[in-house]
C-alpha cells in the first residue's frame, strides 16, 4: 500500500518519526514558546505490571488512568503506556538514541481523536538510578510507592508534531494504519532524561515477551527548515502537586488579616466631608487612608492596626460581644445549678428523705408536748330569761292577775 501525501504542517510522517534532529542543529535553534504551559499530574500510584503488547511495539506498563496532562488549558488523560528496551528518540548532537525510553499516550478529554504523548528518555547511570524503575522490575503489586511524577524532571521540553509509534517496530516501521492517514498526528513532548541502574535496565531488556522489540527508526534525515515550523521549546514541565502546594501557602508568615473583610457603617451626615469618606465620624482617617493602612499592615504583619473607637457609644460588634457574654453567663449558671441539683439528688436522696422524716417526727412530738398546757376556753354570759306565756293583751280585765304576776317576776329577775 502506497503512503498518501500529507500536509507538511500536520507534522512529521511515519518515515520521519520518531524525531532525529538534524546533525548540525542545536536545541537552542528551535523557536521558544514562553507562553506555553505544560502541567503533569499523577496523583495515584499505578501497579506497574509489565505485559506483552499485541502490536509487537514494546512492553506494556499498567499505569494509573488518573494521570493527566494539561497543555495550554487542554486536558488530556493517560490511556496507554509503553516502555522500549532501546530509546526511540535521539538527542541533539547525539550519535545514538537514548538507552531506553518510556512513552505515555494521552487523549483529549473532549476530543478522543486529539492525541498527545510524552517521551521519557532513559539513561543508564548506577549512581543516579530512579527508584521508579527498581519498583517496576520487581513486579510486586504490593509495593506501590512511586508514581509517574517521579520521572518528571526539571528542564526544557522539546515539542513537535509527529506520528504514533504504536503498532510499529524497527522491522515494521509502517505497519500501523495511521501511517496511511492524511490527518492523523500526535503532539509529542520530549522531557529531560531520567536515569536507571544497569541491573534494572538489564531486567527490562531481557523480559521474555514477544513484543519486547526495538522501536521504529526514521528512514530519512529532516532538514532544519522542515522541523522549525512544527516544533518549539517549552521552558519546563510543571507538576500539578507543586502548583497546588504553592497556592496553599499563606501570605504574611501565616497571618491572615480579616479587618479588610469587615463592613464599615457610614453615616452620610457625619462621615462624608469635602468629598472624602471618614470612618467612625471622627475626621481623622479617610476611607482611602484606612485601606492604605491595611495594605501596609499586610506587607508587614508585625505592625498593629490602629482602631478608631467612636466616643458616641458602643459599636454593634461590641454590643453583640457583651450580650453574648451575659447570655453565656446566665446559661452557665443555669447549667451549674441543674448539675448540682442532679448530683445532690443522685448521691444524697436517701439522706434528704431521712432528714425530712426526722423533722416531721420532731414537729409531731413537740405538738404533743404542748397539748398538755392547752385548756379550752368557754365563753359564758347571763342566765337566759325564763320563758313565760304572754297573755292576750286585748283582754286586760280578764288577765289582770296574770299581768301582775309577770311584772313581779320580771322585777325579781332584774334585781338578780
Amino acid at each position: 500500500m502506497s503512503r498518501p501525501l500529507r500536509d507538511p504542517s500536520l507534522g512529521l510522517a511515519c518515515d520521519e518519526t520518531p524525531l532525529y534532529p538534524p546533525k548540525t542543529m542545536i536545541q537552542s535553534q528551535l523557536i521558544r514558546c514562553d507562553t506555553c504551559k505544560l502541567v503533569f499530574s499523577a496523583p495515584v500510584v499505578g501497579p506497574k505490571t509489565i505485559t506483552s503488547r499485541p502490536g509487537n511495539d514494546g512492553l506494556n506498563v499498567d499505569e494509573s488512568p488518573l494521570t493527566e496532562l494539561i497543555f495550554n488549558n487542554t486536558k488530556y488523560n493517560l490511556y496507554d503506556t509503553v516502555i522500549w528496551k532501546k530509546g526511540a528518540h535521539k538527542n541533539f548532537k547525539a550519535k545514538d538514541t537514548y538507552d531506553l525510553e518510556m512513552n505515555l499516550y494521552f487523549r483529549d478529554v473532549f476530543n478522543p481523536l486529539n492525541l498527545a504523548a510524552i517521551a521519557i528518555p532513559i539513561t543508564i547511570n548506577d549512581s543516579l538510578g530512579n527508584s521508579y524503575f527498581t519498583e517496576m522490575v520487581k513486579q510486586d503489586i504490593s509495593i506501590r510507592s512511586q508514581s509517574l511524577e517521579k520521572l518528571i524532571g526539571r528542564g526544557e521540553v522539546v515539542m513537535y508534531k509527529g506520528m504514533d509509534l504504536r503498532n510499529r517496530n524497527v522491522d515494521r516501521p509502517y505497519a500501523a494504519d495511521h501511517c496511511y492517514s492524511t490527518t492523523a498526528f500526535v503532539l509529542w513532548f520530549i522531557i529531560p532524561s531520567v536515569y536507571i541502574s544497569k541491573a534494572d535496565a538489564k531486567k527490562i531488556r531481557t523480559f521474555n515477551e514477544v513484543s519486547n522489540r526495538f522501536p521504529p527508526k526514521p528512514s530519512k534525515e529532516i532538514p532544519l527548515q522542515r522541523l522549525n515550523p512544527i516544533s518549539s521549546i517549552i521552558p519546563r514541565i510543571f507538576l500539578k502537586s507543586e502548583i497546588d502546594n504553592e497556592t496553599k501557602k499563606p501570605d504574611n508568615n501565616g497571618i491572615m488579616l480579616t479587618r479588610a473583610l469587615q463592613c464599615q457603617r457610614i453615616n452620610p451626615s457625619t462621615d462624608i466631608k469635602d468629598n472624602a469618606v471618614y470612618l467612625n465620624g471622627n475626621g481623622q482617617n479617610t476611607l482611602e487612608q484606612e485601606i492604605n493602612k491595611i495594605n501596609e499592615l499586610a506587607a508587614d504583619s508585625t505592625k498593629q492596626i490602629e482602631t478608631n473607637i467612636t466616643p458616641f457609644g458602643l459599636k454593634p460588634k461590641q454590643v453583640e460581644s457583651y450580650l453574648a457574654t451575659i447570655v453565656g453567663i446566665i446559661i452557665g449558671i443555669s447549667c451549674f445549678i441543674a448539675v448540682v441539683y442532679f448530683i445532690m439528688n443522685l448521691f444524697f436522696k436517701e439522706q434528704l428523705y431521712d432528714l425530712n422524716k426526722t423533722m416531721q417526727t420532731i414537729i409531731e412530738k413537740k405538738q404533743q408536748e404542748c397539748a398538755i398546757y392547752t385548756t379550752p376556753i368557754i365563753l359564758s354570759g347571763p342566765a337566759p330569761l325564763p320563758k313565760v306565756e304572754v297573755p292576750d293583751i286585748l283582754e286586760p280585765q280578764k288577765h289582770l292577775e296574770q299581768i301582775e304576776q309577770i311584772t313581779s317576776k320580771i322585777s325579781a329577775n332584774i334585781h338578780k
